[in-house]
C-alpha cells in the first residue's frame, strides 16, 4: 500500500490541486452568480452544463489518451479548465459562463478518467479499492478545501485562484520520475450490457448522479437564502464533503477483504 502511494504520489498531489479548483470553481459560481443578479433558474441552467460536458468528455478522454498518452492528454484537459475559470473574469455573460460549464464539464470528468485509468494500470487486484479509497479520499478532500476558499476573498482574486491551481496540478505529474502506465484500449461496453451485469450499480449511479448535483448547486444558494454569510452558506457544502471523505478509506479496505 505505501508502495503503491508513493510510486502515484505525482498523480495524487495534482488531483489534489484539481480538485481544490473544481471545488472553488462549482461553488464560486453559484454564489457569484446570485450576487450579480442571476435567477436560481439560470442559476441551475449554468450549472447543468457541467454534466453535459462531462458526458461528451467520458466517451472522448479515453481515446484522446490512446492517441497522445496519459500526460499530454493530462496536460491539455488541464490547460482547457485553465482558460474556462479565466473566462469567468472578463464577462458576466449568463450565455458564456454556460459555455464556460460545459468546456469545464469536457475536461475535469475527463482528467478522472485518465486519473482512474493510470491508477487502475498500477495496482493490483488485491490493493485496488484501498488505494483508489485514497484517491477518493484525495478528491473529496482537496473539493472540501477548495469550497471553504470560497468564503474568504473576493470573486476575482478566487476566480484567478482557480487558475493558478489547474496549472498547478500539471507539475508534479510533468517532473515525476515515474512512468505513466502504457495505454491499453479497453473493450466496448454498451449501456445495456453493463445494465444486464450489475442493474444495481447502474442505478445507484443515476441517483448518486442527481443528487449530488442538487447538493453541490443548491445548497451554498439555500444558505444565502436563509440569510447565512457567504463562508457560512459554503461551509454546509465543507462538512458535507468532508463527510464523504472521511468514508472512503474504511469502505475500500472493507471492498477488499469481502464482496
Amino acid at each position: 500500500m505505501i508502495r503503491a502511494i508513493r510510486d502515484n504520489w505525482a498523480l495524487f498531489a495534482g488531483m489534489a490541486m484539481l480538485m481544490m479548483a473544481n471545488g472553488l470553481l462549482a461553488t464560486l459560481l453559484s454564489i457569484r452568480g446570485s450576487e450579480i443578479g442571476f435567477s436560481e433558474t439560470m442559476i441551475g441552467v449554468m450549472q447543468a452544463g457541467y454534466p453535459v460536458g462531462a458526458l461528451i468528455g467520458c466517451v472522448i478522454a479515453p481515446r484522446l489518451v490512446e492517441r497522445v498518452g496519459h500526460v499530454r492528454a493530462f496536460g491539455a484537459l488541464a490547460s482547457l479548465c485553465s482558460v474556462a475559470a479565466v473566462v469567468h473574469l472578463v464577462t458576466d455573460d449568463a450565455g458564456t459562463w454556460t459555455a464556460m460549464r460545459v468546456l469545464a464539464g469536457f475536461c475535469f470528468p475527463g482528467l478522472y478518467v485518465i486519473s482512474e485509468s493510470w491508477l487502475n494500470a498500477k495496482v493490483s487486484n488485491a490493493q485496488r479499492a484501498a488505494v483508489l479509497s485514497i484517491y477518493f479520499v484525495v478528491q473529496t478532500g482537496g473539493a472540501a478545501v477548495g469550497q471553504a476558499l470560497v468564503g474568504f476573498g473576493d470573486a476575482t482574486v478566487l476566480f484567478a485562484i482557480t487558475s493558478v491551481l489547474i496549472s498547478l496540478s500539471l507539475i508534479p505529474l510533468l517532473l515525476s520520475v515515474k512512468p505513466a502506465p502504457d495505454y491499453v484500449a479497453p473493450d466496448r461496453l454498451p449501456f445495456a450490457k453493463l445494465l444486464a451485469i450489475s442493474p444495481t450499480a447502474v442505478l445507484g449511479a443515476g441517483i448518486n448522479g442527481v443528487s449530488q448535483s442538487a447538493f453541490y448547486v443548491a445548497l451554498s444558494l439555500y444558505g444565502l437564502a436563509l440569510g447565512k454569510s457567504v463562508a457560512e452558506a459554503t461551509g454546509l457544502l465543507v462538512v458535507g464533503t468532508l463527510a464523504g471523505a472521511a468514508v472512503q478509506m474504511p469502505v475500500g479496505w472493507l471492498s477488499d477483504k469481502m464482496d
